[in-house]
């Protein structure tokens, strides 16, 4: 049985590159089917993504590259699921977006993690930077909490009008609930998924410095951003 839905309620008004050109056309065929069932709730797939990921760190970290990559990918996918299933249902929650991060921030790293052991172990890496891409992916996600934390301390992060549509390239990309840069999403993709399902060796230990450098310039975003939310706060009270 499956139950009709309202996608435009679904899916978020911006989301990341990979979520909308791949996952999004996926999951809202999908989701009739499980709003269709009351014992499908968004923490149960929650849970089930989390012991999801677990199985993918394992699989990685025993050397079986594709079979994590690819239970990596259906992780993303229940992770993706959940929230469009809470917001058809109209019940989200601070236990559900709590819930969710901290599987998040278990897993990826986890995953980068048992990537790098494989690699010291079978393809010549050093075994001192098992856990740099790692780190990498935390530092952000703490970066990230940081950031959500100063615009609500500083009023940032109350709801404010749509922006007006604008035209070109941004136009563009708003209008098809595309960001305006590729964000952690296409990071894991790139290193959690492709990287493994494709390439071995060497290629695989460059992709995963690669992916390390881009999180270096997203935390130095994020750095950038709460120090402009801040200044704005200072300049706004004075």
């Amino acid at each position: 049985m499956s139950t009709p839905i309202d996608r435009r309620r679904a899916v978020k008004p911006i989301d990341c590159w990979w979520t909308v050109a791949v996952v999004d056309p996926v999951a809202v065929r999908v989701l009739p089917w499980v709003a269709g069932r009351r014992s499908v709730t968004p923490n149960r797939i929650t849970a089930v993504a989390f012991v999801v990921g677990c199985v993918s760190v394992g699989l990685f970290a025993t050397g079986h590259l594709v079979a994590g990559a690819l239970c990596y990918e259906l992780r993303f996918f229940l992770d993706c699921l959940d929230g469009k299933l809470a917001r058809v249902r109209q019940v989200s929650s601070a236990f559900g977006a709590a819930f969710d991060r901290l599987a998040d921030s278990i897993t990826v790293p986890a995953a980068y993690a048992a990537i790098g052991w494989t690699l010291a172990e079978h393809h010549g890496w050093s075994h001192t930077w098992v856990f740099a891409v790692a780190l990498m992916a935390a530092m952000v996600t703490v970066c990230e909490l940081s950031l959500e934390a100063a615009k609500s301390s500083t009023g940032h992060g109350a709801a404010t009008a749509p922006a007006p549509a604008s035209g070109g390239v941004v136009g563009w990309m708003r209008a098809h609930r595309l960001t305006l840069r590729p964000w952690t999403v296409e990071a894991e993709t790139l290193g959690l998924f492709l990287g493994p399902l494709l390439v071995r060796g060497s290629t695989l230990a460059q992709v995963q410095w690669a992916v390390a450098a881009v999180y270096v310039v997203f935390a130095a975003a994020d750095v950038m951003l709460m120090a402009r939310v801040f200044g704005s706060s200072t300049r706004s009270s004075s």
